[in-house]
C-alpha cells in the first residue's frame, strides 16, 4: 500500500511528508511502501503526521536505514536517532 508522500531533498538531509487517507489503521502499516533513502549518510526529517503512529513508524523505519532522524516541529526539526553523535547528536535542533 502507498501513501501519498512528498519528499524534498537538501544537502545533508531528505524530509519527508506523508498524508495517510482519512481510513487508514495501524493495520496498513505492513503493507506500506515507504521512499527509500538515496544516500544512506543523509538524515532524514519526518513532518508530523496526524496520526502519531504513523510519525512513530516512518521514525523507527528510517533509522534502519539512514544516519540520523528527526522530527519536524513548524520551523525546525529535532534529532530523536542518531548514528552520528558528533555532528547530530540527540536532542539537536534544525532550523529548517
Amino acid at each position: 500500500m502507498d501513501v501519498p508522500t512528498v519528499v524534498q531533498e537538501f544537502p545533508e538531509f531528505l524530509i519527508i511528508s506523508c498524508s495517510p487517507g482519512p481510513l487508514s489503521t495501524p493495520a496498513v502499516l505492513q503493507h506500506l511502501i515507504l521512499p527509500e533513502v538515496p544516500d544512506p549518510n543523509k538524515g532524514v526529517i519526518i513532518s508530523q503526521c496526524e496520526d502519531q503512529w504513523l510519525t512513530a513508524h516512518l521514525v523507527v523505519e528510517y533509522s534502519k536505514v539512514s544516519k540520523w532522524v528527526a522530527l519536524e516541529y513548524e520551523d525546525f526539526a529535532v534529532v530523536v536517532f542518531t548514528m552520528d553523535d558528533e555532528n547530530f547528536p540527540l536532542g539537536r535542533i534544525i532550523e529548517l
